[in-house]
């Protein structure tokens, strides 16, 4: 039996960087709409206040 994914931990830092700490590579919102558009679950975290900003960012990326 196939256990559920957890969702991909993305970090957000100032200049709206993204870094995904799983590859180490930084990403910028077009690699966060794909992984929507994919289906791919992920949070996104403030790097400076460890608050879940992940759905703000659902947001912009389904308003796009």
């Amino acid at each position: 039996m196939e256990r559920p994914r957890q969702p991909v931990p993305i970090r957000r830092y100032a200049g709206q960087r993204f870094y995904r700490p799983a590859t180490g590579t930084y990403l910028i919102r077009d690699n966060l709409m794909t992984m929507a558009k994919n289906g791919e679950k992920f949070v996104v975290i403030d790097a400076d206040t460890n608050d879940d900003v992940t759905l703000s960012y659902h947001r912009m990326i389904l308003g796009h």
